[in-house]
Parts: C-alpha cells; structure tokens; sequence
C-alpha cells in the first residue's frame, strides 16, 4: 500500500514546503494544548491600611473656641458619664448648646484637644489616630493609640482671645496614648496687626519652632494627660 504522506507529494518522499508547514503547526498547536496553560500568577498582595489614617468628617463631633475649655488640654474619656462632664464645659460658653452625640463606650472613645489661650485666626485639630506598635529594647512589642494634634498659627491681624477646641469620635484603646504634636504657622502675613483700638501694632516675635511645619522626626513622641473617664 502507497504511503498516503508520499500520495500527497507525489510519491517523491518528501512533503511539498506548505503542506509540511501546516502539518508542523498543527502538531505544534495539538501539543501545547496537551500540556496545559501556565497558572496565572497569584495575585500581588492588598496594601496594609495605614495605621494613621486621617479622621473622616463624621468622626468630628464638635469645634469651638468660645473658650468653653480655655486651658491647653489632652483628654481621652472613655465612660458616659466623663463625656457628659466633658461636653457640658465644651458648650457652656454657647447661648443654644448642642444636644450630646451619642457614643459606644464599648467600642469608641472621645478624644479633646485644646490649644489654649490664640487669637480667632488660630486653630487647632486632630489630624489621625490609630493604633501603632513598637519594639522594645527586650525584644518586646508594645502597642499604643497615636492621635496626631496639628496647631495652626494664623497671621493673627485682630488682638482678641480665642480658645481652640476640638472633640473627634475615635476607636476604644485601654492602654497608653501617645500625642504626636505638630505645628504650622502662616508665613505670608502683614508685618502689623490691629490692636483694641484699631491702630496697628508691632507683632511678637515668632516662637521657636513655630515657622512652618516641625518634621515628624524632629517631633519626639510624648506621653499626654488623659483626664477624666480614663
């Protein structure tokens, strides 16, 4: 019997160039199919949420600087009744106070921060907060709530009181707080301000480290009072 590869060229032994591609591509094509796909590769892992995130509009429950709380003040409460106390003086300086929000001491806590005695051009805020941890000098890991304070200085033209104050909802933490304090002041400001009388003044000169943003690592980390309803 004829073979049929040498029928189809003839009987001259050898496969005529484009069937004997066609025959080679197939063979190619049947061979990988036999061998399977790679696998994909696995997917690249989800980034780790940031420890410090910023604090969302709603996580603020109150700003004033009516002067309710006119002290420079670092306050964790962690209890109704120490919140009850806390918002109560925060309001007292208001004709109408707002009602309370409501809190889940079980899984929250309230945080105050107070700038003392500015100047209305001032401000004060709870940038983050955030559970950060650390190891020790035995090879331990010790874990604290971080809430990060930025102070504004503004150009402070009006020469009359102001006391900044702001209270943000953050997660319950039981163990130690650590205050990160950062400071920023307007740098584009008139040379003079405007006294009680209206005439200007000369301004003071500005305090140390209080020209633009104090670097995060020229910040040391420092342990604040909590207050009350620890």
């Amino acid at each position: 019997m004829m073979n049929p590869l040498n029928a189809a060229t003839g009987g001259s032994g050898t496969l005529a160039s484009p069937l004997r591609w066609s025959l080679l591509i197939l063979v190619a094509l049947v061979l990988a199919g036999c061998r399977g796909s790679a696998p994909a590769p696995p997917p690249p892992p989800e980034p780790e949420p940031d420890p410090l995130a910023p604090l969302s509009q709603s996580a603020r429950l109150y700003y004033d600087n009516s002067g309710g709380i006119a002290d420079s003040v670092r306050l964790v409460v962690r209890d109704d009744q120490a919140w009850d106390d806390l918002w109560s003086r925060a309001t007292s300086r208001q004709a109408s106070p707002p009602p309370r929000p409501t809190m889940d001491f079980d899984d929250q806590m309230v945080v105050a921060v107070g700038a003392g005695r500015m100047t209305p051009q001032d401000r004060i805020q709870v940038d983050s907060a955030g559970f950060y941890t650390e190891r020790t000098v035995d090879g331990e890991e010790a874990e604290y709530f971080v809430v990060v304070v930025r102070t504004f200085e503004g150009c402070r033209l009006l020469d009359s009181d102001a006391f900044p104050l702001e209270i943000v909802r953050v997660p319950r933490f039981d163990g130690a707080i650590r205050w990160e304090e950062r400071r920023e002041r307007q740098m584009d400001c008139p040379q003079a301000r405007l006294g009680s009388l209206g005439k200007p003044t000369e301004l003071p000169p500005p305090s140390p480290g209080h020209d633009g943003m104090v670097p995060t690592g020229e910040s040391p980390w420092s342990q604040g009072v909590e207050g009350e309803g620890r």
